[in-house]
């Protein structure tokens, strides 16, 4: 064996050596992020208060909402035509164009309704839209799961199923990622998860116009406390740093274990100091524990 070799070798022993010490000190205590409840009405309250409001009756409007759902019709019939073009021999770029047409649509009605009209008023068409999106993403489940169609099988019945379609007109794809993103268990929507779930579609309503309404402009408190609950919590895909940094800034909300989850998603990174510090800092019992096993692995 070469040095070069040996020192490989030494490299790769000494990482799972690393991580078979990881997986032993999670088996003595779970290491887990802390989901706490909404409380109850917390959604319908929401609701009510947003029903409540009037809406103008805008021009700028028809082609505001005709475009949003243009948009999510094309992506769902490219995604459903993806294998039928593909046996058919069309063109992949032809489809991905028209997909893309419908974007640009989207984005440039969105822009004129910003600019002529106003950014709050965007968001509050937002906000309306979110109601119907997220009603139509349960009741969409709901019936995938009492006719034992898969969800690719359910979207291909929009023509066919004002409910399907009306589910399609909103929100497009994001039912197949809805259970990577923690909101269906048993192939139902999370009743508690509404109000995150409402969250998630506003931000991604106003994400074509972050440019000219940032973030922090276009969400209420309350929306914006949903929307950083559901990164920390369940964004799994989503980069550790925007994570820890979202976490921390739940520490305003009176009982939200802020350190807690931070030291709990720095720890998964192996970034175990950082770990150490805010494990130091939450008041929680857990994080006595935890903090043992952060020290233990930073050593």
């Amino acid at each position: 064996m070469t040095r070069r070799s040996r020192l490989l070798w030494l490299s790769l022993v000494g990482i799972a050596g690393f991580a078979l010490l990881f997986l032993y000190l999670r088996r003595e205590v779970e290491v887990v992020l802390q989901h706490p409840a909404l409380p109850e009405g917390t959604y319908a309250a929401w609701r009510a208060n947003v029903e409540s409001r009037s809406l103008p009756q805008l021009a700028e409007l028809p082609p505001l909402l005709s475009s949003f759902v243009a948009l999510n019709r094309e992506e769902t019939d490219v995604y459903l035509a993806g294998s039928r073009d593909r046996d058919a021999g069309t063109p992949e770029g032809e489809s991905r164009s028209h997909l893309a047409a419908s974007r640009l649509e989207w984005e440039e009605a969105s822009a004129i309704f910003v600019r002529e009209v106003s950014g709050p008023l965007y968001v509050e068409a937002g906000r309306r839209q979110a109601i119907v999106f997220v009603d139509a993403v349960s009741d969409t489940l709901a019936s995938a799961a009492r006719s034992g169609l898969s969800l690719d099988a359910v979207l291909s019945t929009a023509a066919s199923d004002p409910g399907v379609a009306r589910y399609v007109d909103q929100g497009g794809l994001f039912i197949l990622e809805a259970a990577r993103m923690g909101f269906v268990e048993a192939g139902l929507l999370i009743e508690a998860r509404r109000p995150l779930l409402a969250a998630v579609f506003i931000d991604h309503w106003a994400r074509s116009v972050q440019g000219s309404l940032p973030v922090n402009a276009y969400l209420s408190s309350q929306e914006r406390e949903w929307l950083l609950r559901w990164r920390v919590e369940f964004q799994i895909e989503g980069q550790t740093t925007p994570r820890i940094e979202a976490a921390l800034e739940l520490s305003s909300v009176k009982g939200y274990p802020s350190r807690l989850n931070a030291g709990v998603l720095a720890l998964a990174a192996g970034r175990f100091p950082e770990a150490a510090g805010h494990f130091r800092a939450a008041p929680e019992a857990e994080a006595k524990a935890y903090l043992r096993i952060a020290e233990r692995a930073g050593r």
